[in-house]
């Protein structure tokens, strides 16, 4: 019985676009054609870890989450817990103090810092809420090696975003930094 009123509504249908003038039938068509593009959006080009886009430091980045998928999101707790679907950024550490922002954005966000590749991903660091409900976080980065940064939303969060990664040649240690040239306290 499903089939055949299925059958029937279909065929009512078709049998109802002949009556249809072809201006009428090319809107229809462009309509059906809009509304399947916005059903079936695209994922971001960064939406994968293996995916993630360079940034440098310096540099300010815009991107969205809107489509993000959670496909192979990281599930750990690094400096702040999950939430909506994200995209990723790769910078290379030079010994700097690096400041990963993302105050400027449109939703409550957060952020998460890795070192190594996408397989043993290693918790640099993350942050929720730094610049009201939008996320910010530092630390200090080794030379050479390969940071993942993940960017994503709050809950179920989505948005535009602006990410800025800003670098500061850290202070010079202090005179007694290592055991040896200790200062004797009297």
């Amino acid at each position: 019985m499903k089939k055949l009123l299925h059958y029937t509504v279909l065929h009512q249908y078709y049998r109802s676009l002949c009556n249809f003038s072809n201006s009428k039938k090319n809107l229809l068509l462009a309509i059906s054609i809009f509304f399947s593009g916005v059903l079936y959006a695209q994922a971001p080009s960064n939406d994968l870890c293996a995916d993630a886009t360079s940034i440098t430091c310096g540099a300010t980045v815009t991107g969205d989450t809107s489509q993000a998928t959670n496909t192979g999101d990281p599930m750990d707790d690094c400096g702040t817990a999950n939430g909506a679907p994200g995209v990723w950024y790769s910078l290379t550490g030079n010994g700097d103090i690096v400041t990963l922002g993302l105050c400027n954005s449109s939703f409550d966000t957060k952020i998460r810092v890795y070192s190594g590749d996408c397989n043993t991903l290693q918790c640099a660091g993350g942050n929720d809420d730094s610049c009201g409900l939008q996320s910010e976080v530092s630390f200090i980065s080794q030379p050479g090696t390969n940071y993942l940064v993940y960017v994503f939303g709050f809950g179920t969060n989505t948005g535009a975003f602006e990410l800025t990664a800003t670098c500061e040649t850290p202070p010079d240690p202090p005179a007694n930094d290592n055991c040896d040239i200790a200062i004797v306290v009297t």
